[in-house]
């Protein structure tokens, strides 16, 4: 059977990613996609209330396991790894060569030719250009990996009725702050968490480092080797902790 929703008037319904936000909130699907939607996504509106319907919402939903999450860390574990040991390369690189080049992507039902001149800039441009591109590129990876694991880790940890032990590890705060200032993309500490400053809280620490109240506004940097060494610790802490 169709699944109603009843959202109130006002409610961000104008594109399908904030519908799914509410339908995944109303249907308590946590942060996981949706299934696959058989049939339409109707949106009618009215003076008061919005109507969603969902025709047939299946497959059945199905909690992520431990050996699924381990599996998530270790992969962008090794992304991350990865990007750094190609990224090694990029200096022996002819960039020159590679902006006279035509490359094509292609995907089972789309392929997508870019002409590369006009993105790794002109032969004037070349040697300033391509060290920022290298480097917004190392900066891409990182934030994707830095999110990614502290969401796959909660989500898992949500499903599993085992938040109270994420919640009580002593660099859980420096994680949680470090994935928000990531997800924010502008690479600087947005605002200091208001539980935390109720509490008295200023400073939170993960090993070597500290994050406080006073760098509100200022760049964060993370490098490769700290985020590798924070997923080594969230990967033995779902090993030795979580069941």
């Amino acid at each position: 059977m169709p699944v109603m929703l009843s959202i109130e008037h006002g409610s961000s319904i104008d594109s399908f990613a904030a519908v799914t936000v509410i339908a995944r909130r109303k249907l308590n699907y946590s942060d996981r996609p949706l299934p696959a939607l058989r049939g339409d996504l109707l949106i009618s509106r009215a003076q008061t209330a919005a109507t969603i319907t969902f025709n047939d919402l299946s497959p059945a939903f199905t909690p992520m396991t431990k050996n699924e999450l381990l599996n998530a860390l270790h992969h962008l574990y090794g992304n991350l790894l990865l990007g750094n040991i190609l990224l090694g390369f990029s200096d022996s690189i002819d960039w020159k060569l590679v902006g006279t080049m035509i490359h094509e992507v292609r995907s089972p039902n789309v392929a997508f030719t870019a002409d590369l001149g006009p993105v790794f800039g002109s032969t004037t441009s070349l040697r300033k250009d391509q060290p920022t591109m290298v480097d917004e590129f190392q900066k891409m990876l990182r934030r994707s990996v830095v999110a990614e694991s502290f969401e796959v880790l909660g989500l898992y940890c949500r499903e599993s009725a085992q938040t109270d032990k994420l919640h009580g590890l002593t660099w859980y705060q420096f994680a949680r702050i470090l994935r928000n200032t990531v997800s924010h993309k502008r690479g600087e500490l947005i605002n200091w968490p208001p539980e935390l400053e109720k509490k008295g809280i200023s400073s939170v620490t993960w090993r070597h480092r500290t994050l406080d109240s006073s760098m509100v506004g200022k760049p964060l940097q993370m490098y490769d080797a700290e985020i590798l060494a924070l997923i080594t610790d969230e990967i033995s802490f779902v090993e030795t902790s979580l069941s």
